[in-house]
């Protein structure tokens, strides 16, 4: 049987320059992470994004320093717990039983 063809926003393990822009799609699949929390790290300015004719993309430094701070919080264990951000975002956290 033969392979599927790629979808057309993913990019091959063969590409050796990174793309200076990614689609949103793009960008998602690079972190490993869905459309959904794309957005909501744009939505927070975690991550910057640039308009291109109309079309949402994002710059593939953006992606790159994203990581490096990620990587820099969990070096100095800054990195912010799942209950500390719903607590900031007004929700609590569901009692254990």
């Amino acid at each position: 049987m033969p392979a599927r063809p790629r979808p057309t926003w993913c990019p091959s393990v063969c590409d050796i320059q990174p793309r200076l822009c990614h689609p949103i799609p793009s960008a998602a699949h690079e972190l490993g992470i869905s459309r959904s929390s794309l957005f909501l790290l744009l939505k927070e300015k975690k991550i910057d994004s640039i308009l291109v004719a109309g079309r949402r993309v994002i710059p593939h430094d953006s992606l790159v320093d994203f990581v490096n701070r990620l990587q820099e919080e969990s070096a100095v264990g800054t990195h912010t717990s799942p209950t500390a951000l719903m607590e900031t975002a007004g929700a609590t956290a569901i009692p254990s039983t």
